[in-house]
């Protein structure tokens, strides 16, 4: 057999020497990978327990789901309907009419001529929370909503006519489904816009007075089921049908528009739906609620809804490490969050706020309740 050439001997006796340099360094660069990890706050792991009685538990709030769902006569859009569930049943429908004006000073009826999705978007920003599911509905696919239910019985104020012939009304009308989307968007020659919007909120009442709780199928198919799925879980228990804050009215060029308070609107959904999203425009801090003074689930709870309510986006509760805290505080875990941390305090009226540089950053901000707790409300 041939002598092996110098090249060929270094390659057989180097290249399983190379293969173990390389394994052992790859273990290497993979163990000091996790220790940096664990080490940082960005990937933090924390000693957390899953029961709730124990010092350290911690439990992840899921977003409330929302929606939004704009009625058209098949070109225009007659209402945009905020679906706003109060737990698997009931909520609240607010009736957001289309002369109300955003604050681009546009109508959502002239939003959304140019975009659905800028409708969407501009509600969203009225309100200060995200919407997780929205749908827009011809007339055919209204009717197909109320169907299972119609004809619905209402009592108009007055009649809804057309070249002097009334169409529906006065008095006691059953509206069958195909005539659903007519009678919402009705506006009779020389009416004012606020009529409209009161007999919008009569009819999307009566239409869920015809629905009887704990019944299925009494909602239409339409898309995206997830819509659906919320008008069932409001028919489900209690609802309540209700207009946006309207502060005032200005001319638009289609006749009276709406001044919506957007503050008195944000204030009223963040309290119907405190765990919602944050709407993409609005930065809110994000918020650990812990309970240092007993295990109290319902007490942790209801401090989270405060927190929420006050101006933050809880996104996960909790016991502290102990259960003997005295004076209620609010962490920041950068001292860009101190302005953030104090004013959440003011709402709150909590009087310590402290900076926690070894907090994790999955929180801007972390509420612990002490003994004092309850005072403050």
């Amino acid at each position: 057999m041939a002598e092996r050439t110098v090249i060929e001997r270094v390659w057989l006796f180097g290249f399983p020497l190379l293969v173990i340099v390389g394994a052992f360094a790859g273990y290497r660069i993979v163990v000091n990978g996790i220790d940096t990890i664990l080490a940082s706050n960005d990937g933090e792991v924390i000693d957390a327990q899953s029961d709730p009685a124990s010092p350290r538990f911690r439990l992840i709030v899921e977003p409330t789901e929302t929606g939004a769902v704009a009625l058209t006569d098949g070109s225009a859009l007659i209402s945009v309907a905020v679906l706003l569930p109060a737990g698997e049943a009931g909520g609240t429908w607010i009736v957001m009419p289309p002369d109300a004006i955003g604050p681009d000073g546009a109508t959502l009826a002239a939003t959304y001529s140019e975009s659905e999705r800028e409708l969407f978007s501009t509600v969203e920003s009225m309100m200060g929370v995200g919407l997780t599911h929205t749908s827009a509905l011809s007339p055919d696919a209204a009717a197909a909503l109320v169907d299972p239910v119609a004809p619905i019985d209402i009592v108009l104020a007055d009649a809804l006519v057309t070249s002097d012939t009334a169409v529906f009304g006065p008095g006691a009308t059953a509206v069958a489904a195909r005539d659903f989307s007519s009678v919402l968007g009705w506006l009779n020659v020389g009416e004012s816009a606020g009529n409209r919007l009161t007999r919008q909120q009569d009819l999307i009442t009566a239409w869920f007075d015809e629905m009887q709780p704990g019944v299925s199928g009494q909602v239409g198919e339409i898309e995206p089921a997830e819509v659906r799925t919320l008008i069932e879980s409001l028919a489900a228990g209690p609802v309540v049908i209700e207009p946006p804050p309207i502060s005032g009215t200005a001319p638009v060029s289609t006749g009276e528009g709406f001044i919506i308070d957007e503050a008195a609107l944000g204030a009223r959904v963040r309290q119907l739906v405190p765990f919602a999203l944050p709407a993409a425009t609005v930065e809110l801090p994000r918020a650990l609620v812990l309970n240092g003074v007993s295990n109290d689930l319902d007490l942790t709870t209801g401090a989270a809804r405060r927190v929420a309510a006050a101006g933050a986006h809880v996104t996960a509760i909790g016991n502290a490490d102990n259960f003997l805290q005295e004076q209620s505080i609010i962490l920041h875990s950068a001292p860009a969050m101190a302005e953030a941390a104090w004013v959440l305090a003011d709402a709150l009226g909590v009087d310590r706020v402290d900076l926690d540089a070894n907090a994790s950053r999955a929180f801007d901000v972390i509420v612990v309740i002490g003994q004092d707790w309850g005072a403050s409300q």
